[in-house]
């Protein structure tokens, strides 16, 4: 999503996989730095805004990801799938209740079924 942005001035990804070289390359032409860190270890601050999409579920501390997203910009985007029970490569189950509660605002729960997505979407904006 980020590489689909408009006169985006600098942007940056944090993700714990390593990503092939054209990859890093095809980020690096839009001014998107890529950092092989997790949400975890973000400690920025004085972002316009962050974006989470189809992350937590894979992810060691969803709660911390949100705090350090809440300090880092003044606007956190997020995209989840939700009720879905933990399996490989996914030990959370989020749900709307726990990332209302982290986020501090109520989201919105939808069923999609369409194009490859199947199943409950949370989305919410929170302004910090």
């Amino acid at each position: 999503m980020l590489l689909k942005t408009r006169n985006l001035k600098a942007g940056r990804v944090y993700d714990p996989l390593h990503y092939p070289q054209w990859t890093i390359d095809r980020y690096a032409i839009k001014n998107i730095d890529v950092i092989r860190k997790g949400g975890e270890e973000v400690n920025e601050t004085g972002w316009d805004e962050v974006w989470i999409y189809n992350y937590l579920q894979h992810t060691e501390d969803p709660r911390l990801i949100l705090a350090n997203a809440k300090r880092a910009a003044k606007i956190v985007r997020i995209f989840e799938w939700v009720d879905v029970p933990p399996h490989d490569g996914h030990p959370h189950e989020l749900t709307q209740q726990f990332l209302d509660d982290c986020l501090g605002r109520n989201g919105k729960v939808t069923q999609l079924a369409e194009r490859g997505c199947f199943g409950k979407a949370y989305s919410n904006i929170v302004s910090v």
